[in-house]
């Protein structure tokens, strides 16, 4: 009887297997925060998400997540977006594009409308509406690399100034993240050992 049992046990589980393999009853999905974030904003800004649905945000309002592929329109007052360690600074009238892949370290910044400035480390691009960026940056070495998609973009660093073309980029080092100062230690005194009167 106890040997039919288990003969019978076994069968169920071998289907259910077959039925329902390990990978699926298991794999869940881990949310990830989106790299995209809009840190400030004094005015009205309209986020278009890549379904076409749209968020209009006022001072004030909770800021939904911003998935990559997303429109960032800045209406009224002016917008700074963090993505990936950089800046993106917008002004009224203004409107961009973003693309970012934290896993390769990349992202796009396609100026919809208006001027939009991009600052990474010490160095700062303006870009007019059509201009199209990709940067890829690399935070264990900290260098970064910009490289231009489409139109003409103004690069300043440390006081020079440049434009670069279509398929032309530039290259800047990133500021080095401050490090946690560990608290000082004052040396240890060897402390005296009495001697024994055993020893010789």
């Amino acid at each position: 009887m106890k040997k039919i049992l288990i003969g019978l046990c076994l069968l169920v589980l071998v289907s259910f297997a077959f039925l329902f393999p390990v990978k699926t009853i298991f794999a869940v999905s881990a949310p990830t925060a989106s790299p995209i974030i809009l840190e400030q904003f004094t005015g009205q800004v309209i986020i278009t998400f890549p379904d076409g649905r749209k968020v209009t945000l006022e001072p004030g309002l909770p800021v939904p997540e911003i998935p990559s592929g997303s429109t960032i329109e800045v209406i009224s007052g002016t917008a700074v977006i963090g993505v990936l360690g950089a800046k993106i600074a917008l002004e009224p009238g203004s409107a961009v594009k973003l693309e970012a892949d934290e896993a390769r370290g990349t992202f796009r910044v396609k100026t919809l409308k208006g001027k939009s400035e991009l600052f990474l480390g010490l160095l700062k691009a303006t870009m007019d509406a059509g201009d199209d960026v990709l940067v890829r940056f690399n935070r264990r070495t900290l260098r970064a690399e910009l490289v231009v998609l489409v139109g003409t973009v103004d690069i300043e660093e440390e006081g020079k100034r440049r434009t670069l073309s279509k398929n032309q980029s530039v290259r800047t080092v990133l500021p080095e993240f401050p490090k946690p100062e560990l608290p000082k230690q004052e040396p240890l005194e060897p402390e005296p050992i009495e001697a024994s009167p055993y020893s010789l």
